[in-house]
């Protein structure tokens, strides 16, 4: 800012003096032409010649009235100063401003302050997980579920999910949610984020019937995925969602034959892990066919 106030003062002053040459040049023009036209003027008294000098109108410059003497030719060029705005201009040559037209100035950074870079964004850290707040807020969802309050038990194992996010616990809890309200493809989805967010916990997932209040409610909810899986034998989801309840519940021979077929047309990480965790020790530690 102070760079550009000194480009104006600096201007000012040019138009100043610019100002004073031409008042200077233009009396001594004008002292030269009443000279001038007071020894040609001859004897005309009314001055009605051309070059004539009329006492009435000395040193008249109109053409059409008496006393004319003529342009008025000045000794040095002369510059007229244009009042100077103290903002530089716009994207035209010529851009008015709060206090009159402004010329036009050099871009603004070549006479304002570079102005300070911003700083650069803080990023925060993310919240460090934590495991025991997760667990409390588990073991809260799943009194919830119990009580067939599913939309209460929901926001706890939401809340344990951003507590703990790379625990699958709460993502299976959200998947028996999903399934009561008859969402496979949902439930299907919080299965496989589960197993994105602890790979290898079908090693020590535990026994899901102990989330429901009774057997008779896990039951329940096998029966309806099996009816479905029936009646829908494409529906990847529900059978993806019937291999992990019998999985989860204990019944692994059930789950790898559902987990097998699938695996046969299109396979994901999810059914992978399932099928891998599902087969049979012997099995798995056949030696691959040369």
């Amino acid at each position: 800012m102070p760079s550009c106030l000194a480009e104006v003062r600096r201007l000012l002053i040019i138009g100043l003096a610019a100002m004073s040459s031409a008042s200077s040049a233009l009396a001594q023009a004008q002292v030269a032409v009443s000279g001038a036209s007071g020894s040609t003027g001859g004897s005309d008294p009314q001055g009605a010649g051309r070059g004539g000098r009329n006492p009435s109108n000395p040193g008249s410059n109109d053409p059409n009235t008496p006393g004319y003497v003529g342009p008025v030719i000045l000794p040095v060029p002369v510059l007229f100063p244009v009042p100077v705005g103290i903002y530089p201009p716009g994207p035209g040559p010529f851009s008015p401003g709060p206090y009159g037209s402004g010329l036009l100035l050099p871009p603004p950074d070549r006479f304002m302050e570079p102005r300070p870079a911003p700083a650069p964004a803080v990023r925060r850290a993310p919240p460090r997980p934590s495991p025991a707040k997760r667990s409390e807020l588990v073991t809260l969802g799943d009194r919830l579920f119990r009580a067939k309050n599913l939309k209460r038990a929901e926001e706890r194992y939401v809340q344990a999910v951003r507590a703990d996010p790379n625990s699958a616990a709460p993502y299976v809890r959200l998947a028996l949610i999903e399934l009561e309200r008859g969402n496979h493809a949902r439930a299907a989805d919080h299965f496989r984020s589960a197993q994105a967010a602890e790979p290898g916990w079908l090693l020590d997932s535990g026994d899901v019937q102990a989330v429901y209040a009774e057997p008779e409610d896990f039951a329940a909810v096998i029966r309806r995925l099996e009816t479905w899986v029936q009646g829908h034998p494409d529906d990847r989801d529900a059978w993806l969602a019937l291999g992990a309840e019998l999985y989860l519940s204990g019944r692994v021979a059930r789950a790898h034959d559902i987990f097998l077929r699938l695996s046969d047309r299109k396979t994901d990480e999810t059914i992978t892990a399932f099928l891998d965790a599902s087969t049979p020790t012997e099995i798995a530690r056949e030696p691959a066919p040369r």
